[in-house]
């Protein structure tokens, strides 16, 4: 038996990365707000975290792509 899934949806379910996703996104702006990170950083960190829960994209499609 072969396991389709990829390393993120391994790691985690597709609910519990949306989840940490909307943590992320909603808690950058409190902390930049009150001064504990700067914007940079908190774009560096969202964008960090987006590529962390989706490493199987480039997986999934090298899995489609067809044969020469």
């Amino acid at each position: 038996m072969t396991n389709d899934k990829n390393p993120a949806q391994r790691l985690f379910r597709r609910s519990t990365r949306v989840y940490l996703y909307k943590i992320m996104v909603a808690t950058a702006p409190i902390l930049v707000g009150v001064g504990m990170i700067t914007e940079g950083l908190a774009e560096q960190l969202l964008a960090l975290l987006g590529a962390a829960l989706t490493v199987g994209g480039g997986a999934l499609a090298l899995r489609n792509v067809s044969g020469d």
